[in-house]
């Protein structure tokens, strides 16, 4: 046999080889992960749902309380003769109360405002760091987020949000083997329960 024909020919495969090598370890690994999916199994969400509403039921009894106030004071006041000077001091009295009452309302919406929109950008930063954690691990480069729509949550749109969900989403096929949801919302429950016991 003229081992020398061959040479040739096992080089370039040898280089092929090396070729494609140096291609799949460049290559950027690319993965998905539902961050919707992510909240509706966050236990760090249930418990956001619960204390908002709480919050949201203490608002109300605040606004019955102060609603119940301003009738007694106008209860009080249609004791008293109009003009006379106790019905003038009674009245001061009432005007006082209903810009009060309208203050603490809207100091309590806004707080509770703030309060809801802090703790989702903590909830989503909590997300954030459990991808890049599985990311890391699986040394992925890059994590794409999906917006496919749970049949939980299709219930609660109308048909004009959710084909405005439709097409929003940006990731139109991924094989579970790119798809990171569930080991994310493991990762994130498991730090929450964690931190909860520290507690």
């Amino acid at each position: 046999m003229n081992t020398q024909r061959w040479i040739p020919l096992v080089a370039v495969a040898v280089a092929t080889l090396a070729s494609v090598a140096r291609a799949q370890e460049g290559a950027a690994k690319v993965a998905t992960c539902n961050v919707g999916l992510v909240l509706e199994q966050m236990e760090e969400r249930k418990a956001f749902d619960l204390e908002m509403s709480q919050r949201n039921e203490r608002f109300r009894i605040d606004g019955l309380r102060k609603q119940q106030e301003i009738k007694d004071k106008q209860g009080e006041i249609a004791g008293y003769q109009p003009g006379s000077d106790l019905y003038k001091e009674k009245n001061e009295q009432l005007m006082k109360m209903l810009i009060d009452a309208e203050f603490f309302m809207k100091f309590k919406q806004v707080e509770n405002a703030r309060w809801e929109k802090t703790r989702w950008a903590e909830m989503y930063d909590h997300i954030k760091q459990a991808v890049k954690e599985v990311a890391t691990e699986k040394q992925i480069d890059l994590v794409l987020m999906e917006r496919s729509i749970s049949a939980q949550s299709q219930e609660r749109l109308t048909p004009d949000e959710f084909k405005a969900a439709l097409v929003q989403n940006e990731v139109l096929y991924a094989g579970p083997k790119v798809d990171l949801t569930s080991q994310v919302a493991l990762k994130v429950n498991a730090r929450y329960k964690s931190a909860a016991s520290a507690k």
